[in-house]
């Protein structure tokens, strides 16, 4: 699994939140919000393409690879490679870093246990 960079993650934020859309209209969207030209946009979306995440059919882009697949396959890319794959000691890293909120532990509690019923 390959990270985007800073700059094609926003793209591709911005891809998620439009899709399906033609690319001239995502071209105009770049334009204010990454400061981008039109050929820059055509460019970044055609590596996107290339690397599997869109793909430009009957002159709409659409999703191949959705914003919450993506997330995934970096978080287990992450655990995996800097925890061991070791979920718990993840979490242990985070919490180190300050307190978690009682909202997302609440959360975490409920993954938990939507993961033990499937």
């Amino acid at each position: 699994m390959e990270f985007l960079a800073e700059k094609e993650s926003e793209f591709a934020h911005i891809i998620w939140e439009n899709a399906p859309i033609k690319p001239g209209r995502l071209a105009k969207i770049c334009e204010p919000l990454l400061n981008w030209k039109r050929t820059t946009t055509y460019t970044v979306l055609k590596k996107l393409c290339d690397k599997g995440f869109f793909v430009i059919e009957d002159k709409i882009v659409k999703t191949v690879i959705s914003r919450d697949k993506y997330r995934e396959m970096i978080s287990n890319t992450i655990i995996e490679e800097e925890f061991n794959g070791s979920l718990a000691d993840f979490v242990k890293a985070y919490a180190h870093n300050g307190e978690i909120p009682f909202s997302e532990t609440v959360k975490i509690y409920k993954y938990i246990d939507i993961s033990r019923i499937l």
